[in-house]
């Protein structure tokens, strides 16, 4: 495991991992309805699109603190809006209630490994690691 953490410290690393992200946001975009119409909540869908991907390529540039906070909010805003929408649909348009939960526990799960990925690429944890690792090495 500390293999890993040390490979996704690495700055260009990051950099490759958040351009994997923005390619798989954007196919998973137009492979589902593309940028056209509207949301469920009313808000035109290419916002839904842009302003992610701007973050994204920011991240991509400059990959600091500045940039990772606008991700974690807008990832934040998105696990509040999928959770009230799961419940929403779960109460009022689904007949099988224990099917529905299923699903609705999967994409939570998914979602929450989604965050905790944003968390391994952070540079807060970066800090955390570079700290864990200076002090391991001088207690030896």
């Amino acid at each position: 495991m500390d293999k890993i953490l040390r490979y996704i410290t690495n700055k260009s690393i990051q950099r490759i991992l958040y351009f994997i992200l923005l390619l798989v946001y954007n196919l998973l975009i137009f492979l589902n309805r593309g940028i056209k119409g509207d949301s469920s909540i009313g808000i035109p869908f290419i916002w839904f699109w842009i302003i992610p991907t701007i973050i994204l390529i920011y991240q991509i540039i400059f990959n600091n603190k500045i940039g990772w906070c606008a991700l974690f909010i807008l990832y934040i805003f998105y696990m509040i809006w999928t959770i009230k929408s799961i419940t929403e649909w779960i109460m009022w348009k689904c007949d099988t209630v224990i099917e529905c939960l299923l699903e609705g526990i999967l994409l939570c799960i998914i979602l929450f490994t989604v965050g905790w990925f944003l968390y391994l690429i952070s540079p807060f944890f970066y800090v955390a690691y570079q700290k864990q690792n200076y002090t391991s090495k001088r207690n030896k």
